[in-house]
């Protein structure tokens, strides 16, 4: 640093300049620290439901890792029902997109989960259902999340019962109202910040794990049948493949 200060103080204009460069580079934006944080709340708020796209590849620590799948296509669009606002400045946005997505958050600890619109009965575990209401629980399943909002972007997390953004959803638009989702849908998604409201993480009678295992389940049979199709199509070629391998592979074609 001694160097580029003796050079500006003696050099040209254009030498300048140069110096300056050399500094901007040798000392990057600072990202806020972790601390910054401390204050940060999520607020209850009445539910209502957001689409989002939902990158393939999750459990990213960059924003930009979730935004380019995305505009590569690698998504799909999530249906998230919102329960907390939480605020951030933008320099707090920052940092949380530049690799703190993984970090450990009291606001996010407990959060999130999985819960659908057409259960067809109560159960205290998920393998109580039959195949055919396990598939009806499906269709109506949503992610329970937070919406995060500040003057330079927004996202829904979805800690699925953990204190970190497990799942992280982008590009979020309203839901308009149906008849399996009957909820008040708001104007917009970021309405002001609403009463506090003591409200359960997942209302659901179902545990924590078996509301997880759901999730989980539905995302490797949209993986699996993704796979499915590319050998359908030929993009995947099955030269070499074991036998056994490419039978059990093509069974799942029912899942």
């Amino acid at each position: 640093m001694s160097n580029v200060i003796s050079l500006t103080n003696t050099a040209t204009e254009q030498e300048q300049e140069q110096a300056a460069e050399v500094v901007a580079i040798a000392e990057p934006e600072t990202i806020q620290p972790i601390d910054c944080f401390e204050t940060v709340q999520a607020i209850a708020v009445e539910p209502y439901f957001v689409h989002a796209a939902l990158a393939n590849c999750n459990k990213n620590s960059h924003l930009s890792e979730y935004s380019q799948q995305v505009s590569d296509g690698d998504y799909r669009t999530q249906l998230y029902q919102v329960r907390w606002h939480v605020h951030l400045t933008s320099s707090q946005y920052k940092s949380l997109g530049d690799g703190n997505l993984l970090t450990d958050f009291d606001w996010l600890a407990g959060k999130g989960g999985t819960d659908s619109t057409t259960a067809p009965r109560e159960v205290d575990d998920w393998f109580e259902y039959t195949a055919a209401e396990q598939e009806q629980w499906i269709k109506g399943a949503y992610d329970i999340c937070l919406l995060v909002i500040s003057p330079i972007g927004k996202m829904v997390i979805d800690p699925q019962g953990h204190n970190y953004a497990r799942y992280v959803g982008i590009d979020i638009t309203p839901l308009e109202a149906t008849e399996a989702i009957c909820e008040t849908i708001p104007e917009a998604i970021a309405p002001q910040i609403e009463p506090e409201i003591e409200q359960p993480a997942v209302t659901s009678p179902m545990t924590i794990e078996t509301v997880l295992y759901g999730s989980v389940l539905q995302r490797m049979q949209d993986l699996i049948k993704a796979e499915l199709a590319k050998i359908q199509s030929g993009d995947l070629p099955t030269e070499g493949m074991p036998d056994r391998l490419l039978n059990f592979v093509v069974s799942l074609e029912n899942l």
